[in-house]
């Protein structure tokens, strides 16, 4: 999932959610889980993401898009994904 495609795919919809009103970063989560797999996350998903943004600080939008990109990257990369009912 490294092809330039889903990496624009993946940087859309970071951008996308990322445009919206949300509350905070744990709704982001649960909505990007809900838009792209079809299912609420985990707690442990959320934990694990949750973990992940915390690699830019809140004020670093660049790489709050950048993560957020990752995020959607990985669910897109996921057998969950590509192997939806």
């Amino acid at each position: 999932m490294n092809d330039p495609f889903a990496i624009t795919q993946s940087r859309i919809a970071a951008d996308r959610l990322l445009g919206e009103f949300v509350a905070n970063d744990e709704q982001r989560i649960i909505e990007a889980y809900r838009r792209t797999l079809g299912r609420f996350p985990t707690q442990k998903e959320v934990e694990i993401v949750q973990e992940h943004l915390l690699d830019a600080s809140p004020n670093d939008l660049l790489g709050r898009q950048q993560l957020w990109a990752m995020v959607f990257q990985s669910l897109f990369s996921s057998a969950e994904f590509r192997y939806l009912k």
